[in-house]
């Protein structure tokens, strides 16, 4: 798509306008300072860097009521702007830092392939750390827009919907903000298939 900036344009441009006759998406309009359909789609077309992955997230959540207080000057810019905007208003950077929903989130961005909620539990239960089931639950709804659900027999899994979600994950300050390291959390994962696979052999 980004070989043809114009056409492109024209498909997010098209995809607002059909989005700006939802009946809550214009009453958040009608809000604005400049309360048009034109303004809407001109704005968030700019807003988004013409990528339909941020018009997925900041769409629904206009239309949800979590940016009703906000004008769209405040919006945040571009993708990686809205995973930044969502990772502080998710308390991800609170004092002291939530750790164990950091872990949880990290865990599944390098599992890299669907996990049930148990598997992601266990994890975390194997390496000691203090954790209900309800905590994984609460972290996977809280979560849930960048997650891709995956149903199967034994219920459901979940993995990172998209690669640009675990790119921001895996930037520097992101990772030093958090207080965590990649290794570490590889490495949580690690321990915990290699003692599935080997049992007790695995503290031998």
């Amino acid at each position: 798509l980004m070989a043809f900036p114009a056409e492109n344009r024209n498909d997010v441009e098209r995809y607002l306008r059909r989005c700006a006759e939802r009946t809550k998406v214009q009453a958040w309009i009608g809000r604005q300072e400049e309360p048009t359909a034109a303004a809407f789609v001109r704005d968030l077309a700019d807003l988004s860097e013409n990528n339909f992955m941020y018009l997925r997230f900041v769409v629904p959540e206009i239309e949800s009521g979590q940016y009703q207080d906000l004008s769209i000057d405040k919006l945040p810019l571009g993708l990686e702007g809205y995973y930044r905007d969502h990772w502080k208003r998710m308390g991800m950077q609170a004092r002291p830092l939530p750790k164990l929903k950091i872990r949880i989130v990290y865990i599944l961005s390098e599992v890299r392939q669907p996990v049930s909620m148990r598997m992601v539990y266990d994890i975390l239960v194997y390496n000691k750390f203090d954790v209900d089931v309800l905590d994984v639950q609460d972290v996977l709804t809280e979560w849930r827009q960048f997650l891709d659900e995956q149903p199967t027999p034994e219920g459901m899994r979940w993995s990172v919907y998209h690669a640009s979600f675990r790119d921001f994950l895996n930037r520097q300050e992101i990772i030093q903000a958090a207080g965590v390291t990649i290794q570490g959390i590889n490495e949580l994962i690690a321990d915990y298939l290699w003692a599935g696979l080997f049992g007790d052999e695995a503290d031998a």
